[in-house]
């Protein structure tokens, strides 16, 4: 652990030392354009600001439109940083000093277009093409890298030096170019243009696209700059992946470009930054994400194809920040450790520290020791690496060996068959039989034409595998896929053998003609088993002595488990391993010490007690020369300290010392204890008197009392007492003090503490307890016990108490109209009229929300509280100011009186709330004392809402149904839902149950219970094709409901709709709240289809006006009209008039409460639509409407 800490040490003082605002230049590979969105974005946002870089982002395009090569621009020290693929490793190899950072396109962005009239379905069409690609630049390396692959020689290749644009196709000037993607689809939508495309991975050239490389020679002196640069680079790619659009812009509106130009280059950047995440592949893949393995292959596709011709240094591939095992890196801490432990145990030996010093020592004594194993250890790595990487490399030479021979056979075999395609099977057994008498590793040959197993030699134990079509096997078919495409060979591992077993296959293809006009004829395959190929290696010798484990990835860049050993191998960081490149994939062998890279402990242990012994020796030596001293010191240092402590101690505690003689005399006295007591510093008190000024006098006396008892009764005390300052602050000490003797004389020894902000944060405790926050009443818990006083008071005076309970009338809309301040500024200035109108002895609270409780006390006669309450009411009934608004505000008022109405607090208040809610039932804004009456009604509707829950928990409610007709033809049409409730063996007036219902909430239970039954009986008669249109009741309440009875009300409605017609009777009183839950409910129920009436229609406030506001399908005429026919001629006007407004804006009309021939034939000669009452049909049962709509349908 400290060696890791010191090698950080050492890497964070060289990351201060190169933090500087650096300026770097990045290299791009083209133009400005989306593709470079991450490097724009980390500049753009800061993120190379904050590593401190200050970089140049370059295109490569100069105004005139020459390009510049970023190879060629690192070479000459004219960038730090660019962007490329291919070219970076024939710079490599080439002996330029580079370093691959990380490759952030993860594929391959390029591809060879032609218009729609030039096919290119393969290589060999594209071979006979005039081919347009910017010279020198990375992507003609790719292009030529395709042709080498398929064995075309590049001077057969028509290159022409033309822009690679389509209007160079459409020109005539080329018959196929070579360029991005997104670039030929953005130029396909301007020009119009269908184009054909040929993608280079496609043919087994899978490589890194757009690659950050940086120069090797600027790493070196700067250590840590790509761990820097690319931390800031992924930041930027983040960013930019997550804000494309912004970023679109923002490059279409900064950056220019010089060659290639776009009618709407902001809809090329848009198109572009939504192909790039499938070029990225992030999130699947890490932004900028390395895979050595792929750079190998790359590498030895180029070595393959003659372009390059040195193997891949993975040294050359950043892998990020490593503490590696090498000599330098591990001595240098050590080193830096032993040269400033001695200077230190120098330093603490003379500065007498026996503890730190000898501590240093033995950490000096471990690190000579460390030292002397990691030279130990080193030195057994080095030797164990060595051997290692003699063995492995041997192994790996006689693998690569034995596979070439292999193939090799294989090569003379597809030759002998490319030169006579035409051979019969038994000249193909002849061939065979003589090429397998030489021996070889391969069990058996197998030949495919057009991809079709038709030859196995030898047949015996193979015969399943005859016939295979390796187009249609899916395990084996993509890697026959990138034979026949890229022309190679390749190895495949742990291959499932279709006869059974496995075994690695390499295969290769076969041609028939040369050049241009070569076609393929098929493939052969020789099969090798795994343990016999290891085995002619000599593997056995070798895991003797390591522990061996052998994995490959093949050209499709799939990486295979272990084919040999244990995997874990792999993941060991003190393994040695390499790779190698064999048919077509990379293996790597890794090995790892077998038990047999032990390190000889003889040298380790002489050392280990010699730097014991010595460390002991030094150790106890050092203990006793400091022994002697540091008592001494101890002893000296004590004395200051706690010296020093005492007054700290006083300041931080804000405590003050004294001492005080029996004739009150002080004996001590400190700064602090003046400074307490408000006085300078300097102020010594003789005696007690002195003091007196700075006290309250009744502090002054009781804490003289406590001193002279202390001297007399020997009893310490423990007291607060209040000062007397100059500020308007109060000042609270505590005053603690304790006798005690001293050459037999009686001394009081105490401290003065400022204890203020503990007693004022008890008051504002105390206080937020019992106060409320808003009106700074009395809250409740206060209140109680001023009334639980008062009833005390009144029992023991023989008078009596009147309790007020006050609540405020319609508040709720004041909150809702003017807003939660507004309330509570009247809820404040509410407090003060209360109180006005009180005496001080009286006691006013809120209790809650808009509830105030009043204590009346000494209470003579009942006209007594009557002249406070008319006060009380007269006063509220003065405006309310609130804000630019004057608001009216009434209350109710309910009054209990002690001993009267109860002799306890409780039942006190409770009474009281019971006379106020009288006063609320009858019409709010007025007063009411509590009676019996009261008590019984109150009981009464306790004991229904008790039983009307049972009910409607245990559905022993009943839906009736009243019929309602259309009045020209007399036939049932709709009828309307009603709720009743039998109760010990009688019916319960809706009247009576319904408004409780309401109060309690209950109703929105009835209300789905209703709606549920309705939908169940009227779902059975429409069944038996009785159409009856239902016409149901909604409480206001259920639209404001907290729970989820709406939405469920509202899901049964949807449901309902769909089996029967229904109608919802809305009251007046929710359409004047006028909320917007209740527009967005009927727009809802509208949407559904559900009809809306209004019930009651002409008893309300403004039923004109909701006819205008609402879209109103039906009104009802109250039964208060209905029945004043023939008695009242202003009834008879107004329904006339209700019903021709009715008729001018399409509303129906039922009429309810028809009782009487009369009324009927009023209303039917007036065109009413529809009745409703006990003279058509009074509400029934369920039974008893089925059998009403058998004779009225």
């Amino acid at each position: 652990m400290l060696r890791q800490f010191l090698i950080g040490m050492i890497l964070f003082l060289g990351n201060c030392l190169a933090f500087g605002a650096e300026h770097v230049v990045l290299q791009l590979k083209w133009e400005h354009g989306f593709q470079f969105a991450g490097y724009y974005a980390a500049k753009w946002q800061g993120y190379y600001e904050d590593e401190g870089f200050d970089v140049d982002i370059r295109s490569a395009t100069r105004e005139d439109g020459s390009l510049l090569i970023p190879i060629e621009e690192m070479k000459q020290g004219r960038a730090q940083f660019a962007i490329g693929a291919y070219d970076i490793l024939i710079g490599l190899d080439q002996g330029q000093d580079l370093v691959i950072l990380a490759p952030f396109f993860q594929k391959n962005p390029i591809a060879i277009y032609s218009l729609k009239k030039t096919p290119i379905d393969s290589i060999n069409q594209l071979a006979q093409y005039r081919i347009a690609v910017v010279p020198e630049d990375a992507i003609k390396i790719d292009i030529e890298t395709l042709f080498k692959s398929r064995g075309y020689p590049l001077s057969d290749i028509h290159f022409v030096n033309e822009p690679v644009t389509l209007q160079t196709l459409i020109d005539n000037k080329a018959d196929a170019i070579v360029t991005y993607q997104i670039s030929a689809h953005i130029q396909s939508e301007e020009l119009g243009a269908q184009l054909n495309v040929l993608y280079p991975d496609d043919y087994g050239l899978s490589s890194y696209g757009d690659t950050l490389y940086a120069s090797g020679e600027y790493l070196k002196s700067h250590p840590i700059a790509a761990q820097r640069f690319l931390r800031a680079t992924r930041k930027g790619w983040e960013y930019a992946l997550k804000h494309r659009i912004e970023m679109a812009n923002k490059i279409s509106e900064e950056l220019p470009r010089n060659l290639i130009h776009y009618k709407d280059i902001h809809s090329y950047n848009l198109s572009c930054s939504k192909m790039i995440e499938s070029i990225v592949e992030y999130p699947q893949t890490p932004l900028g994400q390395n895979n050595l393995d792929r750079w190998y292959m790359m590498n030895e596709k180029l070595k393959e194809l003659g372009i390059i011709s040195s193997h891949l240094d993975e040294n050359r591939i950043y892998q990020g920040v490593k503490y590696q095992e090498e000599d330098r890196s591990q001595r240098l801490p050590l080193f830096l450790m032993l040269v400033l432990v001695v200077p230190v145990i120098f330093y603490f030996w003379y500065r007498k520290n026996l503890m730190v010093t000898i501590l240093l020592l033995i950490c000096g004594a471990i690190l000579v020791e460390l030292e002397i194993e990691n030279s130990e250890q080193l030195e057994a790595r080095q030797s164990y690496k060595i051997q290692a990487l003699r063995k492995i490399n041997e192994f790996g030479s006689k693998l690569q060996v034995l596979l070439k021979n292999e193939m090799a056979i294989l090569k003379s075999a597809s030759v002998y068959i490319s030169l006579n395609p035409d051979l019969d099977e038994n000249q193909m057994k002849q061939y065979f039989r003589e090429i397998f008498k030489t021996g070889h590793l391969s069990s058996h040959v197998a030949v495919a034409k057009d991809l079709v197993i038709g030859f196995i030699y030898p047949l015996e134990g193979n015969e399943k595998a005859l016939g295979l079509d390796y187009r249609k096997n899916n395990e084996q078919r993509h890697i026959v896929e990138q034979v026949v495409k890229t022309g190679k060979t390749l190895l495949a591992t742990n291959v499932n053998l279709v006869q059974g077993g496995q075994g690695m296959i390499v295969r290769m293809p076969i041609y028939t003609s040369e050049g241009k006009q070569r076609k393929v004829w098929g493939i052969i395959s020789g099969i090798i088993k795994e343990n016999s190929l290891f085995n002619a290696a000599n593997i056995n010798s070798l895991a003797n002595e390591f522990k061996v484990a052998i994995r490959n990835m093949d050209r499709l860049g799939i990486e295979s488990n272990a084919i040999y050993g244990d995997q874990n191998i792999f993941n060991d960081p003190s393994k040695v391993e390499i790779a190698i490149g064999m048919g077509g994939g990379i293996w790597h062998l890794a090995l790892n010490e077998n038990g047999g890279n032990t390190i000889s402990s003889s040298n380790i242990n002489r050392y280990r007690w010699f730097v014991f012994l010595m460390t002991v020796f030094l150790c106890i030596f050092i203990f006793y020369r400091f022994k002697t001293e540091k008592m001494s010191r101890l002893l000296k240092h004590k004395i200051q300290e706690d010296q020093k402590l005492l007054k700290q101690v006083e300041l931080v505690a804000k405590i003050g010392g004294w001492k005080i003689n029996q004739q009150l005399h002080f004996i001590h006295w400190t700064h602090q204890t003046s400074l307490l007591i408000g006085e300078a510093d300097t102020f010594q008190p003789k005696a007690f008197e002195d003091i007196f000024q700075c006290m309250e006098p009744n502090s002054i006396y009781f804490m003289k009392t406590n001193i002279e008892r202390c001297f007399q009764k020997n009893k310490d005390f423990d007291l607060e007492v209040k000062l007397i300052k100059n500020s308007s602050e109060t000042t609270w000490l505590r005053v603690i003090g304790k006798s005690e003797k001293e050459n037999n004389e009686t001394f009081v020894t105490g401290l003065f503490q400022d204890v203020s902000d503990r007693v004022l944060s008890s008051q504002i405790i105390e206080h937020q307890a019992t106060y409320d926050s808003l009106t700074n009443l009395p809250n409740r818990v206060l209140f109680n016990d001023r009334l639980i006083n008062a009833i005390e008071n009144a029992n023991r005076t023989h008078t009596k108490v009147a309790l007020l309970f006050i609540d405020l009338d319609h508040f709720k809309e004041i909150n809702d109209n003017y807003g939660h301040q507004m309330g509570d500024i009247l809820l404040i200035e509410t407090s003060k009229r209360i109180k006005s109108c009180l005496r001080e002895s009286d006691t006013v609270s809120r209790l809650s929300g808009d509830e105030f409780g009043v204590v009346n006390i000494n209470v003579n006669h009942y006209k007594d509280i009557l002249k406070v309450v008319e006060k009380i009411k007269e006063t509220l009934k003065k405006p309310f100011e609130l804000g630019h608004n004057t608001v009216f505000c009434s209350l109710s008022i309910g009054i209990s009186i002690y001993p009267t109405d109860s002799v306890d607090a409780e039942n006190l208040l409770r009474n009281a709330d019971q006379a106020m809610y009288e006063v609320k039932r009858h019409g709010r804004n007025g007063w009411q004392f509590y009676t019996q009456d009261i008590q019984r009604k109150s009981e009464k509707r306790h004991a229904m809402f008790n039983s009307l829950s049972k009910a409607i928990d245990n559905d022993e409610l009943d839906v009736y149904f009243q019929p309602i007709l259309e009045l020209s033809t007399n036939r049932l049409v709709k009828c309307e839902s009603l709720v009743r409730w039998k109760h010990e063996s009688k019916f319960i007036s809706p009247e009576e149950f319904i408004g409780l219902a309401e109060e309690t909430g209950l109703v929105n239970k009835i209300d789905l219970f209703v709606l549920k039954k309705s939908i169940e009986v009227l779902s059975r008669l429409k069944e038996k094709n009785k159409k009856v249109e239902l016409s149901v009741n909604v409480s206001p309440r259920l639209f404001h409901a907290k729970d989820h009875a709406l939405k469920i009300w509202m899901k049964m409605m949807e449901q309902a709709k769909k089996k029967i017609d229904v109608t919802v009777e809305i009251t007046e009183r929710l359409l004047f709240d006028d909320t917007e839950q209740t527009l967005y409910v009927l727009n809802q129920l509208r949407d559904m289809g559900v009809k809306i009436a209004i019930d009651d229609f002409g008893t309300g406030y403004s039923s004109l006006s909701y006819l205008f506001k609402f879209n109103v399908d039906i009104i009802k005429i109250d039964r208060a009209f209905v029945s004043e026919i023939g008695k009242d001629s202003s009834a008879e006007a107004l329904i006339e008039t209700i019903l021709i407004m009715a008729q001018k804006l399409n509303i129906e009309v039922v009429a309810e409460g028809i009782e009487t021939l009369e009324e009927r034939r009023f209303l039917e000669n007036l065109h009413c639509h529809f009745g409703q009452g006990y003279l058509l049909g009074k509400p029934l049962s369920e039974i008893d409407f089925e059998a009403f709509s058998e004779l009225n349908i």
